[in-house]
């Protein structure tokens, strides 16, 4: 029976706006570094391994925001 536990991740970005008035061009970038299983054959003992890993993952963000300067509700 294959173990299970919780992953925590933390996901951590800078995020920038440019633009004037209602319209703004938004970019960001960040990492999420994160324990993740990896599932091995070992060969010489013909059985499955179980380990644990440290990945990381870069989103990018590129986006477009119409926000009123005033302030309410934003898309």
């Amino acid at each position: 029976m294959a173990r299970r536990f919780l992953n925590p991740a933390i996901h951590l970005e800078v995020s920038g706006l440019l633009g004037r008035g209602k319209h703004h061009f938004e970019l960001g970038i960040g990492g999420t570094p994160h324990l993740a299983t990896s599932l091995n054959f070992n060969a010489e003992t013909s059985e499955l391994e179980d380990k644990l890993v440290f990945s990381s993952l870069i989103p990018l963000r590129i986006g477009y925001r119409y926000q009123k300067p005033e302030g309410g509700f934003f898309f």
